[in-house]
């Protein structure tokens, strides 16, 4: 169930530059090359004898109050008490034999698995499994809440002659899928329900194929049910999602309804500041779902990748195990997937309605602006006449004022004996003075207007 989110670069950035590693020919490797190449071979399958049980738990991986691996903790405790090494820190997946089990320790994205296997068991009633042969305290004490829970039979077909009738009773019922696969037929029977202990049961009848093929298929029957309930985990996500989503698409009407009815400035302020909170649901929405939802598309296409590696074939006239999986999971991931796309149309119509609104308020606040400009204009023009107006006032308060100057620079020189016509003087002073001082003022305007750039 490993399902790497971050490409490899981002994950090799995250961590601290290292020395290269100097090979025997001197040449230089970069530090994480191992384990880039170690990927390939990690989880390889385990051999399946006939006449065996391989019992596969899959965990959530919880994280202790200061961050602990509580999963990888609890292995280094079973390593230790079956006096087995215990594995690096780093492991991702670790194998060990305790008595006449074999026990595979897998580190996943989101999980951790536990498979169990163990040779000698003939009993196709499942009365007797792999995880018959468990400590009880290993079970109950393992960190985490279980995702998927299967046992799986590995039973010769030659002891059996109809494989069916045996698989009718094992599951209770006559209409379970079945396939074929393999050069020599090999018997594939499961019933995809969980039966009184909690357990999917699976059934392999087979000779001729050999441990290795057999322990193939096993792994891919298993990884696709614990992928198959991985991704089924965003289906009560999308439900609630829907839900939300629907009372979101209720506001949205509400808001656009009110948008198309009204064009007061007052009222679009306020319909930005709803939509601006349907936005931002929106946003906290694809924040709470989003991983959940990348992941689940991501193992259901593991899902179906196991399912075409299983190369199955028709058998007895029953639907193949792929074909019932895929039949049964398709629908759930294309609402998953549905619902997915509902969010972000409905993100980009709050996105479009927003423009809208925001392009009205900004020609409304334009507009008022305009408004503004114009009554600033006519204030301007008003201010210009009463400034002209005073300009009038002005020249006759200075010419008048210096007419009385002249008029007394006149009477001076009458007292001093001067025969001068002062009356004469004063009268012609008026007009000479009235057009200086009106010219001067035009000039010291013109000039203001000059550096104010008007």
């Amino acid at each position: 169930m490993s399902v790497s989110v971050d490409p490899i670069p981002s994950a090799l950035a995250a961590r601290p530059l290292e020395e290269p590693v100097v090979s025997a020919s001197g040449l230089k490797f970069l530090t994480e090359r191992r384990v880039l190449i170690n990927e390939a071979h990690a989880r390889p399958p385990v051999n399946v004898p006939l006449n065996s049980g391989v019992t596969r738990l899959t965990l959530t991986a919880p994280s202790g109050p200061n961050g602990e691996d509580l999963a990888f903790l609890h292995l280094q405790r079973m390593c230790a008490e079956t006096s087995n090494a215990v594995p690096a820190e780093q492991s991702k997946h670790h194998v060990f034999d305790a008595g006449s089990l074999r026990v595979i320790w897998e580190r996943h994205t989101e999980f951790y698995s536990l498979t169990f296997i163990r040779s000698g068991i003939d009993d196709y009633t499942f009365q007797e499994t792999a995880l018959s042969s468990v400590p009880k305290e290993w079970l109950t004490s393992q960190p985490g809440e279980i995702l998927s829970a299967t046992h799986v039979l590995s039973l010769p077909s030659t002891v059996y002659e109809n494989p069916f009738e045996i698989a009718a009773k094992t599951f209770g019922r006559d209409d379970f899928p079945a396939s074929r696969t393999g050069k020599v037929p090999m018997t594939m029977a499961t019933d995809f329900r969980t039966h009184a202990d909690g357990f999917l049961r699976i059934l392999i009848f087979d000779q001729g194929n050999g441990d290795a093929y057999r322990g193939r298929m096993v792994q891919r029957l298993l990884e696709m049910d614990a992928y198959r309930l991985a991704a089924l985990m965003a289906l009560p996500v999308a439900r609630y999602l829907s839900e939300e989503l629907g009372k979101l698409e209720q506001e949205l009407e509400t808001i656009l309804s009110k948008l198309a009815g009204t064009m007061e400035m007052q009222s679009d302020r306020a319909l930005l500041a709803d939509l601006s909170l349907v936005a931002a649901r929106i946003e906290a929405l694809e924040q709470e779902t989003g991983f959940r939802m990348s992941a689940s598309a991501a193992y259901y296409e593991v899902v179906r990748e196991r399912i075409v590696r299983l190369r199955e074939e028709r058998t007895d006239s029953r639907q193949r195990i792929g074909t019932f999986m895929e039949r049964r999971l398709g629908p759930a991931m294309r609402t998953c997937q549905a619902t997915e796309q509902r969010l972000q149309k409905l993100a980009t119509r709050v996105s479009r309605a927003s423009q809208l609104l925001r392009t009205r308020v900004n020609v409304a606040v334009e507009e008022g602006n305009a408004r503004l400009l114009e009554s600033l204009n006519k204030r301007s023009e008003t201010q210009l006449r009463l400034q002209e107006t005073v300009e009038g006032l002005s020249v006759v308060a200075l010419t008048y004022y210096a007419v009385g100057l002249v008029s007394y620079v006149a009477g001076a020189a009458v007292d001093a004996g001067i025969a001068v016509p002062k009356n004469l003087i004063v009268g012609l002073s008026v007009p000479i003075i009235a057009s200086m001082t009106l010219l001067t003022m035009r000039r010291m305007r013109q000039r203001l207007h000059k550096d104010s750039g008007l």
